[in-house]
């Protein structure tokens, strides 16, 4: 459920940000993970409240501003901690360092989702969103050219400032290593406030993974009459079976360590992610 049916200006709620709430949870991420899909079935429960605007992105674009924060969420009077659950869907916090840290200094009650996809679908679902008019090749090569990088381990300073770029082509390999963003958060965030989900398990029985979110948040749970998948960027091109392998190498190792960060398998080495 979304607050206020009119438009409010992003001037009228920084002057008013001290008025209104924090929010009480945050999908953190990853970028084509399902973040969006996950806002949307959450937005239609009764007792949820989504920011103005999905990605709000207030915690990376103003680190230190708990107003410009709040300028994203309704007034504390009309959606009542009490009764009501406020959030917002961020993808770009989760590999940004230093970010965990940052949330939980600024919203230390605040419960932390991050969902986390096969890194091999993950990396082209990326590229056809951000790269609509690029073909597999042009995939293929960019992966040929990241992995060469991330082999040289002269080039790990670099590797690390080019997590903060956000469409930068290294992106699609380099944002699916995910167990060195995801030891900040398990570091920085209590371990009853974060919950990880594969994004294949959302995708398949969504209606179970959101009765855990719900529960999670202290919702109670509501079935949906259906759970679309959001999906953006070209669906006509589909990966060279080559470099599919070549990636699926290159990760498991990275998955390997994550699986043991977190206790849980995703299965993703099988290969039957969804795409």
């Amino acid at each position: 459920m979304r607050f206020e049916g009119r438009e409010w200006s992003r001037d009228w709620r920084l002057l008013s940000s001290p008025f209104r709430r924090l929010p009480d949870f945050l999908i953190a991420g990853e970028a084509k993970c399902g973040t969006t899909s996950l806002f949307r079935y959450l937005e239609a429960h009764p007792r949820v409240v989504g920011a103005v605007v999905k990605e709000t992105n207030s915690l990376l674009l103003y680190p230190d501003s708990l107003l410009a924060l709040r300028a994203g969420y309704p007034f504390r009077w009309t959606h009542p901690a009490a009764r009501w659950r406020a959030g917002e869907a961020s993808p770009e916090y989760f590999s940004r360092p230093g970010m965990a840290a940052r949330v939980h200094r600024h919203l230390p009650d605040a419960r932390v989702i991050v969902l986390l996809r096969d890194p091999v679908q993950r990396a082209f679902s990326d590229f056809r969103m951000l790269e609509a008019d690029a073909g597999a090749q042009q995939f293929a090569e960019q992966v040929q050219r990241s992995l060469a990088l991330l082999a040289q381990d002269d080039f790990t300073p670099l590797i690390d400032a080019l997590r903060q770029v956000e469409h930068h082509p290294l992106r699609y390999v380099l944002r699916g290593i995910y167990h060195r963003p995801m030891g900040e958060w398990l570091k920085a965030i209590p371990p009853a406030q974060l919950l990880v989900l594969g994004s294949e398990e959302l995708f398949a029985r969504p209606a179970a993974s959101m009765a855990r979110v719900l529960a999670f948040l202290g919702l109670s749970n509501r079935e949906l009459p259906e759970y679309p998948v959001k999906k953006g960027g070209r669906n006509d091109i589909q990966m060279d079976p080559v470099t599919r392998e070549q990636l699926r190498e290159f990760f498991s190792p990275h998955n390997q360590r994550l699986f043991q960060m977190l206790g849980t398998d995703f299965a993703w080495e099988s290969g039957t992610a969804a795409s």
